[in-house]
């Protein structure tokens, strides 16, 4: 008897696990923002010309900059909208705004006030 059934409960038992571990054909979410970091064009260079400028904000910069504090330029986050380009070439497309950072008059930061195009931010000592 065990014999008679053995293969009908097999396929079952199949079909079941075949259908529990097939992955769905559910299209991946596409990421609506993009985060920039701050490359200076020279070490150091947190000057009001420097951060203002929308080339130096890489998508995915070589070296990645340790950011905390409040004093220095470090990423932003934007929404994609509000930029060209996508992955890695992606680029900003609107004038970025900047004003002096807590620690330095030197040192300036993304304006998140005038710069309504930046999410977020995080700024470095």
């Amino acid at each position: 008897m065990i014999r008679k059934y053995f293969s009908g409960l097999l396929a079952a038992f199949l079909a079941i696990t075949m259908v529990a571990f097939t992955p769905s054909e559910k299209e991946p979410e596409r990421q609506t923002t993009s985060t920039f970091y701050y490359v200076p064009p020279e070490e150091g260079d947190y000057s009001l010309q420097s951060v203002e400028t929308e080339s130096n904000w890489k998508i995915a910069p070589l070296e990645m900059p340790t950011c905390d504090g409040d004093n220095k330029a470090c990423s932003i986050e934007v929404d994609n909208d509000d930029t060209n380009g996508s992955g890695s070439l992606r680029t900003l497309a609107f004038e970025l705004e900047a004003i002096p950072g807590s620690g330095s008059i030197a040192d300036h930061v993304p304006d998140v006030i005038n710069t309504t195009e930046i999410l977020s931010k995080v700024d470095k000592d």
